[in-house]
Parts: C-alpha cells; sequence; structure tokens
C-alpha cells in the first residue's frame, strides 16, 4: 500500500501503523501535562514509516496505552476503535480485490431467497461469536473486552452496517454505499 495522508502534514505507509503508533504510552508523556513528549514523536514517526505491520510495537507486555492521539485530541480506547481503527481499515479493505471477491460470496451465498440463504463465518483472532451471545455489532464496538478484531469490521461493511459511525452520518453514508460508492470516495 502506497503512503497516506492521515492528520497534519504525516505521512503512513500503512493504515495499522496509524492505529498503532496514534497510541501513547506511558513512557513516552511529558508528566506535568500528560502530553506526548518528544521520544514519542521519533517513535511514531519511525513506526508510521515502517511499511511492516506491529501488533505489538512495544512488545506484548507492554501494557495499555494512555490514550490514542488524532489530530491533537486524545482518545480513550472506545472512542479510538471509532475514529482512527474502524474507519480506516474500512476504506482500507474495501478497496482490496479480497474484500470484493468476499463481498462477491455473500451476495451470492448469504443474501437473496430465504431457503438459499447460508451463514457466513469470519474467523479472525480477535474475532467471536457475537450473534451466540445476543451482540449486536454496535454492541461490540462499545466493549473493552473482548476484542474487536477487524472481521467484525469486515461483517459491518458486507451488511452496510457501519456501527462506529453516529447518526445521522451513519444513515447517510450507508446510502451512499447503497449506489456502489467506496467509502474512501465519500
Amino acid at each position: 500500500m502506497s503512503h497516506m495522508t492521515y492528520c497534519m502534514f504525516l505521512t503512513f505507509r500503512s493504515w495499522f501503523g496509524i492505529w498503532q503508533y496514534c497510541k501513547v504510552y506511558k513512557n513516552f508523556i511529558d508528566t506535568k501535562d500528560n502530553s506526548p513528549a518528544a521520544a514519542y514523536w521519533k517513535w511514531a514517526e519511525n513506526g508510521w514509516n515502517d511499511s511492516k505491520a506491529h501488533r505489538f510495537p512495544l512488545g506484548r507486555r507492554a501494557g495499555k496505552p494512555l490514550y490514542s492521539l488524532r489530530n491533537g485530541e486524545k482518545l480513550n480506547y472506545i472512542q479510538a476503535r471509532k475514529v482512527i481503527y474502524a474507519p480506516l481499515y474500512a476504506k482500507y479493505i474495501e478497496q482490496t480485490e479480497a474484500y470484493r471477491k468476499l463481498y462477491d460470496l455473500y451476495l451470492t451465498n448469504c443474501c437473496g431467497e430465504a431457503e438459499g440463504q447460508r451463514p457466513m463465518a469470519l474467523l479472525d483472532y480477535d474475532g467471536w461469536d457475537h450473534l451466540g451471545q445476543n451482540c449486536c455489532l454496535e454492541s461490540v464496538i462499545d466493549m473493552e473486552k473482548p476484542k474487536m478484531g477487524h472481521a467484525f469490521i469486515i461483517a459491518g461493511l458486507l451488511e452496510n452496517n457501519l456501527f462506529w459511525l453516529t447518526e445521522p452520518v451513519k444513515s447517510n453514508v450507508e446510502e451512499l454505499r447503497k449506489s456502489g460508492r467506496l467509502l474512501k470516495d465519500i
């Protein structure tokens, strides 16, 4: 994937780098006001310029980030999911050939007349049976645990349920997608 611009003059090499390196950890803050210290910006810029995805950029035992940073705004974990993670992944994945093939399979096998419909299961490291636990996608995004993996966003795209958005934006964008428009163009 080519570079993409996300916030104020910064360029990124992968959408996952945006998600991981917008997270600010305790060891990267100025203790006076909890703002990112110079070391954070150096670390983040290195991550944003790395084309390799890093699921745990500080290692598995790094602990939870204090917040995620987007255009100077400090976001908690759930806010960051809705504002950074879900929209960026949705815009990226929707443009791939793999997603187009999956969408065709979904339309062919999961939609249409009731007797021809079959369920589709999406497997993901951080996926779980939300339907079996009586959770809708709108509930999943608001839960800190269990984790919300990529498959939930893919499910939302397939069903044209952009559950990370709020009304009235959600309905407007979903309506535009019905006409075949991609998120990147909306």
